[in-house]
């Protein structure tokens, strides 16, 4: 199996399980993250995702030294 970090695209439901945040919260994420519609089906651009969380406020929490 690919590591997640490797991948290109994933689906919401690999998002969520590699994340820890529910599949709601990934799709609430989708104005800000990048993802592509192949077919009937909307996948998350995985870079876009790992970028967007690495910048999040709240993974700072009181990192501030």
């Amino acid at each position: 199996m690919i590591p997640f970090s490797d991948r290109i695209l994933c689906s919401f439901d690999d998002a969520a399980e590699a994340t820890g945040l529910s599949k709601r919260k990934i799709y609430q994420l989708l104005p800000q993250i990048e993802s592509r519609k192949i077919g009937r089906r909307r996948l998350i651009v995985v870079s876009s995702l790992i970028k967007h969380l690495a910048g999040a406020p709240e993974a700072n929490d009181g990192a501030a030294a």
